[in-house]
């Protein structure tokens, strides 16, 4: 118990419970203050490991079998718990509601992903190095949230969105890199880091072609809401065509008069042209 870490720990739980059981001490509802400790007792576990993470690694020792075992035990429910939670909230039927719920959820399930993977690695593994299982963890955390992102998602029936896709394709990235920069270097744990590789070339490839849809998703939508262009006027109405009598003409026969004075036959012609 003199560990400075230890006392740490010790005086971060202490303090997370007295400051949450004096807020709400009227309160009647002893469940939401219950609650509520809990919540704040964890939170300060969760960052008092995450403390204790980054001297061992400024050290240049590793954290030791009993503390390693303490944070995959006290992390490890915390990141099922959030996980779960991560992967319902993105299957949302709202591609809105889904994007702001997984933007939300998964740095809290990136970091406690990231506790539980340095405390079991650093459990299973005493003669980890302290930078490697310091550097890998963040590695695995952020894959364990991508990938809670992608499955809700999929559950959803659908690619996530291109906000969340593009998130993907970014986070999985290191995880690519770095865990074949190290299938080379690192033999004595070769097959972890191949492990990594894949599962994070999986998710950039996934994340790659989510972005991809989700554009041309968007276009198909922008094409939707675009007016429409106006109609054409209508042709005008056709002109009357002009009416053209036909001419008419009477032949009939007559007498005329001649200049004697008699009456001698002859033919009247009478027409009408238009």
């Amino acid at each position: 118990m003199h560990d400075p870490a230890h006392r740490l720990l010790l005086a971060a739980l202490a303090a997370a419970v007295i400051s949450t059981w004096t807020a709400p001490a009227c309160a009647d509802d002893t469940e939401e203050v219950l609650l509520g400790v809990g919540i704040a007792v964890l939170a300060a576990g969760d960052l008092t490991f995450s403390v204790r993470d980054i001297v061992a690694v400024a050290r240049d020792e590793h954290p030791g079998f009993a503390w390693s075992l303490s944070e995959t035990l006290i992390t490890g429910p915390q990141t099922i718990a959030f996980g779960v939670a991560t992967a319902v909230l993105s299957a949302d039927r709202s591609e809105e509601d889904a994007t702001l719920a997984s933007l939300l959820m998964a740095p809290g399930a990136s970091w406690l992903g990231t506790l539980t993977a340095h405390g079991l690695w650093g459990a299973m593994d005493p003669g980890a190095a302290p930078g490697g299982l310091f550097g890998a963890s963040p590695l695995i955390g952020g894959n364990f949230s991508l990938t809670l992102v992608a499955v809700g998602n999929a559950a959803a029936g659908r690619l996530p969105p291109i906000g969340p896709a593009a998130i993907e394709t970014l986070g999985a990235t290191p995880g690519a890199i770095v865990g074949g920069y190290y299938i080379a270097k690192d033999e004595d744990h070769r097959g972890l880091w191949i492990g990594l590789t894949a599962w994070s070339g999986t998710l950039f490839v996934h994340g790659l072609i989510s972005c991809i849809a989700g554009a041309i998703h968007d276009d198909d939508d922008a094409d939707e809401d675009a007016p429409l262009p106006p109609e054409p006027p209508p042709p005008p109405p056709p002109e009357k065509p002009t009416m053209i009598k036909a001419a008419r003409w009477t032949v009939v026969p007559t007498t005329m008069q001649d200049a004697a004075g008699q009456r001698v036959p002859a033919i009247s012609v009478a027409g009408q042209l238009w």
